[in-house]
């Protein structure tokens, strides 16, 4: 995937970064649905414990995490190499 972003002259680093984000949403939301499932069935938590944790701020900051991750990665991407930034280029801390 590296060399076939590298040949079209987009940036391998920031699609790789896209890429793996969207890839732990998908594992995340996943698994969240399947583990609530699971504890209700074998009875380990309530349903109305379960509502209480899906409406808690650590569970919406796990799933929100990748995107923050995601975010993250593009800013230190730019600090780095730099880019155009609404429509002025920025100049990175390793320029070509």
């Amino acid at each position: 995937m590296y060399k076939a972003y590298s040949e079209k002259n987009d940036s391998p680093i920031f699609r790789t970064f896209m890429y793996i984000t969207l890839f732990q949403f998908l594992i995340i939301g996943t698994l969240i649905v399947y583990i609530e499932k699971l504890l209700i069935i074998w009875n380990i938590f309530s349903e109305e414990y379960m509502y209480r944790i899906k409406h808690s701020y650590v569970f919406w900051g796990m799933i929100v995490f990748p995107f923050l991750f995601f975010f993250l990665s593009i800013h230190v991407y730019i600090l780095l190499f730099g880019g155009t930034i609404l429509g002025k280029e920025v100049t990175g801390i390793i320029s070509k």
